[in-house]
């Protein structure tokens, strides 16, 4: 059963794919932090390029992982499918993914630059930066 989703969480390993049609996706996992007290929950994630309305959000998603970026924080809204499997071992474990349907970056941790090559960067949040271009008489705060 698929369902509306939006979650905001740690977009990292992703990689491009080709499907045996040609056509190709993209992998990814998704960390939600939710809480001291509880570990951080993972998802699959799963992007996939349209024909039929011209959006390769995949290829946009794989841009923004250029320049050595390795993971980023985001905003993914999709739908959510659960499924089951059994491990080797005979036990049964639960996978979630989300299909994106839309992404954007979050600034949560911090201000969000996006560079000419199209790759977004964050900057350290907690180092701020500091004027010097003041006029005569104006308080530097």
């Amino acid at each position: 059963m698929l369902r509306n989703v939006t979650f905001s969480g740690t977009l990292c390993n992703v990689e491009m794919k080709q499907a045996n049609s040609g056509a190709f996706y993209l992998r990814g996992a998704l960390k939600v932090y939710q809480g001291n007290d509880k570990d951080d929950a993972w998802y699959d994630v799963l992007a996939f390029n349209s024909d039929k309305v011209s959006v390769n959000i995949a290829d946009n998603i794989a841009d923004c992982f250029g320049g050595g970026v390795k993971s980023l924080p985001v905003i993914i809204k999709g739908s959510l499918e659960q499924s089951t499997y059994e491990k080797q071992d005979g036990n049964k474990v639960k996978n979630h993914t989300i299909f994106v349907e839309e992404m954007a970056v979050s600034v949560v941790f911090g201000p969000v630059f996006i560079q000419k090559d199209g790759a977004p960067t964050q900057t350290d949040a907690s180092q701020p930066v500091a004027r010097t271009d003041y006029k005569e008489g104006e308080a530097p705060f």
